[in-house]
């Protein structure tokens, strides 16, 4: 069986990351496996780059799907993708010699949706957010409109100007009625949203988690020299925040940070802490009296997992997300996080088992988790936390329930992808 894995990128964000990962687990399991990417930003020789006509063709729609999107006034800060022209990635796709086509994230018209109804090959589709069975933004605050269909009724008080999220819904709606595709989830809470929306509710969903090879995310031996290394203090207790995107994302959850830290400040002198952000930088050089620590963006898997097994504890204050890639890969290092307790991340972390879990938006229990975590007073919480993850993101078994997902797929006899004839 050979797999074609397809995403905008191999590296960046945390769905490029993602779809590289399980792309290369694959690989490990003797699985033949190759991922398709308009942007190349690895050296992996697996990974294959878009033609240039096909590269040139999503800068256009890129781009004039911006313009587009200017027309509308949304009330949330949410990114937003159309995919709503045609490309000729569709061509490529059906010229490989793939069993299977694997979709990760194919927002930014990476596939247009038009380009679903001319693949010939089984799709199957990890979703990294919520985009595929909503309109153009890629997380939701309105379910009503994914559950309901989106309407002039149902238009969430603030948003103003054209509806495109209703335009877009409605195009999906539309390239994909008679459009057989198999849908795979990271997290029981995508899982769930996806079965309750108009779009997905007749076709299946599987729950499979990410993958993480373990033998690099790992606690590290010495941490004081892991500290030495990377220039970052040895003498303080750190407190871990990354994003790939801007800092200050509403989504993320940074802002939350302040008022953490003045209530944390009561049990703690601000020059015994220190905040370390890994990935975007800003100029903000300290929160409440303690200092910010920068280590840039890394490409390596090895520097990220150094980072995270430099820190005492990872600050995840995000108020919509899946299975984040931050909490992965901060447990799988042994470091506890502390997060609001949403869906998809409450399938990783225990409230005082592996982790702490704060009521969403109430910075003040962020903080309590920051000094629950940094007090100590559970003891082999690191270890509680490697076993955890580990058992949740066992590459071997995750690549294999994939394995057996495609299996069924192709013996059902309905490999041409057409949902008519499969019912």
């Amino acid at each position: 069986m050979k797999i074609l894995h397809v995403c905008f990128s191999d590296k960046g964000g945390g769905a490029y990351i993602g779809a590289h990962r399980l792309h290369s687990c694959m690989r490990a399991q003797g699985v033949s496996s190759e991922l398709l990417v308009i942007t190349k930003r690895t050296r992996d020789p697996t990974v294959i780059q878009a033609p240039l006509h096909v590269r040139m063709q999503n800068y256009v729609w890129r781009n004039l799907s911006k313009l587009i999107l200017k027309l509308q006034q949304p009330g949330d800060r949410e990114f937003r993708s159309m995919n709503i022209f045609p490309t000729s990635i569709s061509s490529i796709i059906n010229q490989s010699d793939a069993d299977i086509v694997q979709f990760h994230w194919i927002s930014s018209n990476t596939v247009g949706l038009p380009d679903f109804a001319r693949i010939t090959k089984p799709i199957f589709w990890k979703m990294p957010d919520m985009w595929a069975f909503c309109g153009s933004e890629h997380y939701s605050y309105h379910d009503a409109r994914y559950r309901e269909g989106y309407a002039e009724s149902n238009r969430p008080p603030g948003h103003g100007w054209l509806d495109i999220d209703r335009y877009v819904w409605s195009k999906k709606r539309k390239y994909w009625q008679n459009k057989e595709f198999s849908i795979v989830c990271p997290s029981r809470w995508l899982a769930r949203c996806a079965g309750n929306s108009i779009l997905f509710q007749d076709r299946p969903i599987h729950n499979i988690p990410n993958p993480i090879n373990l033998e690099i995310y790992k606690p590290a031996v010495d941490k004081a020299r892991v500290r030495k290394h990377l220039n970052l203090p040895l003498d303080r207790k750190l407190i871990l925040f990354t994003s790939s995107q801007k800092i200050y994302d509403n989504r993320k959850g940074f802002h939350y940070l302040e008022e953490c830290l003045a209530r944390l400040s009561r049990y703690y002198d601000p020059a015994t802490l220190g905040i370390v952000v890994m990935g975007i930088e800003s100029p903000v050089a300290s929160v409440c009296g303690v200092d910010v620590f920068y280590t840039g963006y890394f490409m390596d898997d090895l520097d990220i997992a150094l980072v995270y097994s430099a820190c005492d504890v990872c600050l995840f204050p995000s108020k919509a997300d899946s299975t984040p890639n931050t909490i992965k890969e901060s447990m799988c290092c042994g470091t506890p996080c502390v997060a609001f307790d949403i869906e998809g991340v409450q399938e990783m972390i225990t409230h005082k088992i592996n982790g702490y879990l704060a009521p969403v938006g109430d910075a003040a229990e962020l903080a309590e988790g920051l000094r629950w975590v940094l007090s100590g007073e559970k003891q082999d919480l690191s270890r509680a936390v490697r076993e955890s993850a580990s058992r949740l993101h066992d590459p071997r078994v995750i690549v294999q329930k994939y394995l057996d997902v495609y299996e069924n797929r192709l013996a059902s006899g309905n490999s041409n992808g057409n949902l008519r004839n499969a019912r």
